[in-house]
């Protein structure tokens, strides 16, 4: 059987988000915890007796120590963060046949799904200023893992009490 090949469409969702919450016992020392989702990818294949659709999305559970450098602005932090994370990784790639079309048994594959669960290196590095309890950071943040690191660059607002 001969597949008839269609023009492949990509649709991207790079955009994540996190939500993190941390102590800063001294001026030079603190610990954060977040969830971060890091966004997702799909595209679609189609043949004239259906079509793959591939699909990707990632997120993690992180734990971090942060440490921050001195600054002779009171306003103004520069940090680094070195901890561990969970990464969640979920791949999917069925064949969907199309409507009335004829589709060998082999074609009819169920979702494959990978999931990864193991703790691995996590890092990140920014730069926050303070407005009274209100803090805006600039941060990019890395994830190991056995197929290439992760990353995520964000724009984040914090409340301190």
């Amino acid at each position: 059987m001969q597949q008839t090949f269609v023009p492949v469409t990509v649709v991207e969702h790079p955009l994540g988000w996190k939500l993190f919450g941390g102590w800063r016992p001294i001026e030079m020392l603190g610990a954060e915890v977040e969830y971060v989702d890091l966004g997702s990818r799909s595209n679609a294949i189609a043949y004239a007796e259906g079509g793959v659709q591939q699909y990707v999305s990632a997120s993690a559970a992180a734990a971090f120590a942060v440490g921050y450098l001195p600054q002779p602005l009171p306003y103004l932090d520069l940090y680094g963060k070195l901890g561990v994370a969970s990464l969640r990784i979920e791949a999917g790639q069925p064949f969907v046949c199309q409507p009335g079309a004829f589709c060998p048994a082999s074609y009819l594959t169920p979702p494959s799904y990978a999931d990864s669960g193991r703790a691995r290196f996590a890092y990140g590095a920014g730069v926050q200023t303070k407005v009274g309890a209100e803090v805006v950071r600039l941060e990019y943040q890395g994830f190991s893992t056995s197929g290439g690191d992760q990353s995520l660059l964000s724009l984040d607002v914090a409340f301190n009490f």
